[in-house]
């Protein structure tokens, strides 16, 4: 029900969701992720944080959790820290549907390396077209926010 909540930008309604998840479940990764993402949205960073934190340590393997641990940090403006959560990310992505390669070129951007941030986004771009059809929604947003940011930096 968490994602139902949260797709309706009902936030409160999908952390209870998700708390009472986790306290079903609490070994399992993606519930805490899941309540990350809603204190995320809701600007409530250090909660996100510790939620996606106790994500990685229950799945250190699954490349998702360090999108939104670069995330974390990146609005926190840490970019050092988003640097190495989005590499380590990259390392692990299995798909290569190149969601840690676009927000990490967000994050050089925002650090002043504009030749870095573009390769970054034509890298993911590549990754992008060259997974379609299988690209998964991330991916294809992704590739439209990319293409903005391309012809408007």
């Amino acid at each position: 029900m968490g994602d139902v909540y949260q797709a309706k930008v009902e936030y409160e309604l999908a952390i209870s969701s998700y708390q009472q998840a986790i306290t079903l479940e609490p070994k399992k990764a993606l519930y805490h992720n899941n309540l990350a993402e809603a204190y995320f949205l809701q600007g409530q960073y250090e909660l996100a944080l510790t939620n996606t934190e106790q994500a990685i340590n229950l799945d250190p393997e699954d490349s998702y959790y360090y999108n939104g641990l670069g995330l974390i940090y990146l609005v926190k403006g840490r970019h050092e820290l988003a640097i190495e959560a989005l590499q380590k990310g990259i390392t692990l992505n299995s798909k290569k549907d190149g969601s840690q390669q676009f927000i990490l070129g967000i994050v050089m951007g925002m650090k002043g390396n504009r030749e870095e941030a573009i390769t970054l986004w034509k890298q993911s771009l590549e990754l992008v077209t060259s997974n379609l059809p299988f690209a998964d929604f991330s991916s294809v947003n992704n590739f439209h926010l990319f293409s903005f940011l391309a012809f408007n930096y």
